[in-house]
């Protein structure tokens, strides 16, 4: 049986003959019994397919010319099932012609006929040996190195899946901490998070960015971290350097992600910068217009301000539904992009699930000043 599950060393034991000549046939099995190899026989091409096919052998010796089926198409048979399986091709027809086709059809070693000493058959088998092992041990060091890479991969896609859940996971509670730092609750980058990713598929993103944005869109008021308390949380109207401050957050949040080489930071730098440019050029920092603002800055833009309208602030009350449509709409081509406002209004009733699913706790902090 064709030794194929021992370890490394191809040792030749089972030996198929097909030769139509009987006594050709006799005299090599004999001779190869003699060092104590299992010899099988066949006398044309289709006997040797069927015996082949019900007994895999560790080597096949084959004639060219024979009835039925003649070598050639036992050799190439065998070859595409079983290429592993070393022949020798016996024949004493075209000798150089015939042995350049064998090649190509999948013979390891030709003998020309008649064999003066079969000693040559024996040295032939010895050195098929040699190659078969070392084209198995090439084969096993292959797929050790192939499983080894497969293992190592699947290591660092489940390590890429961890630092992206820990990136997740951290920028979710840096919103909350903000959020609650502006007397508000997490709720709000929740919200923000949902819509965006909402916004970002209906606008025509794939599924992969549309999470990215909604993963970074948290981070909108990371910079806000850089905004004295006071000024904040103020309850009265801010003076025009009290509003210059507070606009400052967008840039120091930019500053504060922008040099992470992580998808998902990279992301909340772009958007922490640029969630309050307008579509019109008159928003804050750098005053970018329509698509010199970034796709991500421009949807968080409308998600953000959609839903900081329809929530109860320690500055104001909750204005409704139709309310903040109208402001919505009013501000197309100035605050916003239209076709994004466009594709929002097509959305409303998925928004307000989004609204509602993530509604403010009815306990809320309210400005203690005048």
């Amino acid at each position: 049986m064709h030794n194929e599950s021992w370890d490394h060393e191809y040792i030749i034991r089972h030996i198929l003959l097909v030769d139509d000549e009987a006594a050709i046939c006799n005299n090599l099995k004999a001779f190869l019994e003699d060092f104590g190899y299992d010899i099988s026989v066949a006398h044309n091409g289709k006997d040797g397919l069927e015996m082949f096919n019900a007994n895999v052998p560790d080597l096949v010796i084959l004639d060219l010319h024979m009835p039925v089926m003649s070598g050639h198409e036992l050799l190439t048979n065998i070859t595409a099932t079983h290429p592993e399986i070393p022949k020798i091709v016996i024949s004493g027809v075209g000798v150089i012609s015939e042995a350049m086709q064998t090649v190509g059809e999948g013979g390891w070693d030709f003998i020309s006929k008649p064999i003066h000493d079969l000693n040559i058959l024996i040295h032939k088998i010895k050195l098929i040996e040699e190659k078969a092992t070392l084209i198995r041990q090439n084969r096993l060091y292959k797929e050790h190195l192939e499983q080894l890479v497969e293992k190592k991969t699947a290591d660092v896609q489940r390590l890429n899946l961890q630092i992206i859940g820990t990136q997740k996971e951290i920028v979710a509670k840096l919103g909350d901490v903000i959020e609650t730092r502006s007397q508000e609750t997490g709720n709000h980058v929740r919200r923000v998070a949902y819509l965006s990713r909402l916004l970002a598929l209906a606008y025509g993103l794939n599924s992969s960015e549309a999470e990215i944005i909604r993963m970074a869109s948290p981070l909108h008021d990371v910079g806000k971290i850089g905004i004295p308390d006071d000024i904040l949380n103020k309850c009265g109207k801010l003076t025009e350097e009290e509003f210059e401050n507070i606009k400052s957050h967008t840039s120091i949040g930019y500053n504060m992600l922008k040099d992470s080489d992580q998808p998902i930071i990279q992301a909340g730098a772009i958007i922490a910068e640029q969630h309050h440019e307008h579509w019109d050029g008159s928003g804050y920092p750098r005053g970018l217009k329509d698509e010199q603002i970034h796709t991500y800055g421009r949807i968080t833009c409308l998600a953000d301000i959609y839903d900081a309208l329809r929530q109860k602030r320690h500055y104001k009350e909750a204005w409704s539904e139709e309310q903040t449509l109208k402001y919505i709409k009013e501000n197309s081509g100035t605050i916003f992009e239209p076709k994004l406002v466009a594709l929002f209004l097509e959305n409303i009733a998925e928004v307000e699930q989004i609204v509602s699913d993530y509604r403010q706790p009815d306990k809320f902090i309210y400005c203690s000043g005048d």
